[in-house]
């Protein structure tokens, strides 16, 4: 995940009436074991006050 995407993704979700209230965030992939920036990702959900959920 982009965090810089996230955010605009969310600004456009709230521009068309829509309301963000979960982002899921991954910590490690069983194939690859891939993280999400999980701290700007948090940083983005405490802003617009979504829930993450990290799986």
């Amino acid at each position: 995940m982009i965090p810089s995407d996230l955010e605009r993704r969310i600004l456009e979700a709230k521009q068309k009436g829509f309301v963000p209230f979960l982002v899921s965030a991954t910590a490690g992939t069983t194939v690859y074991g891939a993280f999400d920036p999980l701290l700007a990702v948090a940083d983005i959900c405490k802003k617009y006050k979504i829930w993450m959920h990290v799986d």
